[in-house]
């Protein structure tokens, strides 16, 4: 072979080495970068695993604070229930006690009539009375 071969070659090997250590150098930056996407990722494992606990935290929490709240929702439910009762039977009342009211009223009024048709005998028979003294 001749010698411009021979340096040809040998500088292709030498370009080819160069390459080779920047591909090296490039792979290793690589690797690098990997280890702290990695490392990244492990602690947004990390973290999401912390999130996943205090997310079922509060779901417990939020489940608790519910159950309260729709326990006294129904016990407000049950009282106004209770009270809805009570309005009808006081309304009832009321009606009965009207009635009984109006009843009264027409039973005073035919006692005083009453009163009035016996206040007007006595009148007369006051009158009788006195004329039958002066015969």
């Amino acid at each position: 072979m001749d010698e411009n071969k021979l340096d040809l070659i040998l500088s292709e090997i030498g370009g080819l080495r160069s390459e080779v250590g920047g591909l090296r150098s490039e792979v290793g930056g690589l690797r690098s970068v990997v280890g702290g996407l990695q490392s990244e990722m492990n602690d947004m494992k990390s973290e999401m695993a912390d999130m996943k606990s205090e997310i079922k935290s509060m779901r417990s929490e939020f489940t608790e604070k519910f159950q309260r709240v729709d326990d006294e929702f129904r016990k407000v439910h049950t009282r106004f229930d209770h009270n809805e009762r009570m309005i009808g039977q006081l309304i009832h009342m009321v009606g009965e006690q009207n009635k009984a009211n109006k009843e009264i009223r027409a039973e005073q009024n035919t006692l005083e009539h009453s009163v009035d048709i016996l206040n007007r005998r006595q009148l007369r028979m006051e009158a009788d009375i006195e004329a039958l003294k002066k015969k």
